[in-house]
């Protein structure tokens, strides 16, 4: 009788369609089935009746326990460590052909059956894909803002705004009236490079490429103009997201970083603006001309008698020392008044008149320290008129300035950036955006340059805006005043006081307590926008001074 074994899909166990018991009730006389190459995976007789000695324990066992079977191992185990056989072929040796055992079908094998089915979902999967890509956008006509461009006007400039995406975004730019007319002439909303690219992405704008008016006769036919009856821009032709990004990438310092930095942004609610420094003057107002002003390549006009002041404060300046150069002789040789007696004279105290721990440390301080001390210096770099310029050096400069979304904002308080307007609506973050893999980190002269040119950070609780963070005020609980007796001084007090001794007040000394919020966020900073292959990430700089941080 043949003891057949049924193989099963499983991680790691073979079973068997007979248990151990089962087997050994059967006849012990049966004979085993030796396999193609030799060996016999499957127990003896001999084995068999040895294994009804010790039957006891396997009656204990549960019959529907599996065993792996270790002997099928082996015998794999053995194959590959045997030593390989001589061949009669020139001498050569070769391995005996190993045949790895099958235990069955997995779940992850893909059958026969289903091969074609799988192939058909895979194609679906695809197709929905490439359906997604090739749809087209729609959106309503009262949604979508127009916009111009035209080879004399390098900014687009809107035609039709619809949506409060244009509160935000745009700057009024104000055309001069034609010679001969009287008046202010028009204004207009044009949009930046970054500005006109994301609305174009986003679907919010459509950009109308045209030319400007010449003839009289284009000025009457509305050349450049919106036409409700053709839904256009007479004379113009629509420009596709593709045109958009070849035309405003690489203009006006917007690179694919920056942009990408300004969409995320975006997206996400804030209120993004270029600083002041990065507009472009055909957006910034020439200031007025002021008649009584004086021309700037003349030398300052001054009277003699502007100059007495001066005179004055020079004269008691050198006055005060050669006092103290005389006085430094005489206690050189010996010779001092000793008018006050130090008791540190000789020691590292020297001269030291605080009464704090950190006056006493600021005298015992060897290396000056403080973000007040100026550092070793660099050649500057070459002065060009290109506003863009300073980014090449320190491409660290904040280009960005960020608002929160909930921060109530407008455009005639924040005036282009300006230093009233960023006064009146401080951004909440300076951003500046580099490439990762071709920008080292700043020296400290590049972080000096930029802590200069930034505003001290808010001190105080964060102020947060937004109904969720609006609480009613608590009722204040009255308190029963209690009068303090007043201390009237006596005539002796107040005739020292007059004299000019002041009897000091005993004070509690008070234990110096570190904020570690301030000291962790620093005096100022600002942010970095990290672009690695397309991959943002944002990293904050802050300036701490340690020097002013109460030691003890």
């Amino acid at each position: 009788m043949e003891h057949t074994t049924s193989i099963r899909a499983g991680p790691s166990k073979l079973t068997a369609s007979q248990t151990p018991r089962k087997a050994r009730e059967k006849s012990a006389s049966s004979t085993a089935v030796i396999n193609d190459d030799g060996d016999d995976p499957r127990p003896t007789p001999a084995k068999a009746t040895s294994g009804l000695a010790t039957g006891g324990q396997g009656d204990e066992e549960e019959e529907g326990e599996e065993r792996m079977d270790f002997k099928l191992i082996q015998s794999f185990a053995d194959k590959v460590q045997h030593l390989p056989t001589a061949d009669s072929v020139d001498g050569l040796t070769s391995r005996p052909q190993i045949i790895i055992p099958r235990r069955g079908e997995k779940d992850f094998e893909p059958l026969q059956e289903t091969v074609n089915l799988q192939e058909m979902m895979l194609e679906k999967s695809r197709q929905a894909l490439f359906n997604a890509l090739i749809g087209v956008r729609g959106g309503h006509n009262n949604s979508i803002s127009h916009a111009l461009l035209t080879p004399n006007k390098p900014f687009p400039r809107l035609l039709v705004i619809h949506g409060h995406l244009l509160d935000t975004m745009g700057i009024t730019v104000r055309t001069p009236p034609p010679a001969g007319s009287k008046g202010k002439g028009k204004t207009s909303l044009e949009l930046l490079p970054e500005e006109a690219l994301y609305l174009l992405e986003r679907g919010s704008l459509q950009i109308w490429i045209g030319r400007d008016r010449e003839t009289d006769e284009e000025i009457e036919a509305g050349v450049g103009e919106w036409c409700d009856a053709e839904y256009g821009v007479k004379g113009a032709i629509e420009m596709s997201v593709m045109e958009g990004f070849g035309a405003f990438i690489g203009r006006e310092g917007l690179t694919w970083e920056r942009y990408q930095a300004y969409s995320y942004l975006k997206r996400l609610g804030y209120n993004v603006q270029r600083s002041r420094q990065f507009i472009p003057e055909y957006f910034l107002a020439a200031p007025p001309v002021q008649l009584d002003a004086q021309d700037p390549r003349l030398p300052p006009f001054r009277t003699w008698w502007l100059n007495i002041p001066k005179w004055i404060v020079r004269f008691f300046k050198a006055l005060v020392r050669g006092v103290q150069r005389v006085a430094g002789n005489m206690a050189s040789v010996g010779l001092g008044l000793r008018l006050t007696r130090d008791p540190f004279k000789g020691t590292l105290l020297n001269g030291w008149r605080g009464s704090s721990y950190n006056s006493l440390f600021s005298h015992l301080r060897v290396v000056p320290a403080g973000h007040d001390q100026p550092l070793p210096p660099r050649p500057s770099p070459s002065p060009s008129d290109d506003i863009y310029a300073p980014l090449l050096h320190n491409p660290y400069i904040p280009f960005w300035h960020i608002w929160k979304p909930m921060t109530p904002w407008s455009k005639r308080n924040w005036d282009k950036g300006s230093e009233e307007g960023l006064k009146t609506q401080r951004p909440d973050y300076f951003a500046a955006v580099i490439q990762a893999r071709t920008t080292p980190l700043p020296t400290i002269h590049q972080l000096e340059e930029i802590y200069a040119m930034l505003p001290d950070e808010p001190k105080g609780p964060i102020k947060r805006y937004g109904p969720q963070y609006q609480r009613p005020p608590r009722p204040q609980a009255s308190k029963p005043q209690t009068q303090t007796p007043t201390q009237i001084p006596s005539r002796l007090q107040s005739l020292l006081e007059c004299m000019g001794w002041k009897q000091q007040a005993k004070t509690k000394p008070q234990v110096p307590s570190v904020n570690v919020g301030a000291l962790r966020n620093g005096d100022r900073g600002f942010i970095v926008g990290v672009n690695d292959s397309g991959n943002n990430a944002w990293i904050r700089f802050g300036r701490t001074d340690f020097s002013q941080t109460p030691a003890i």
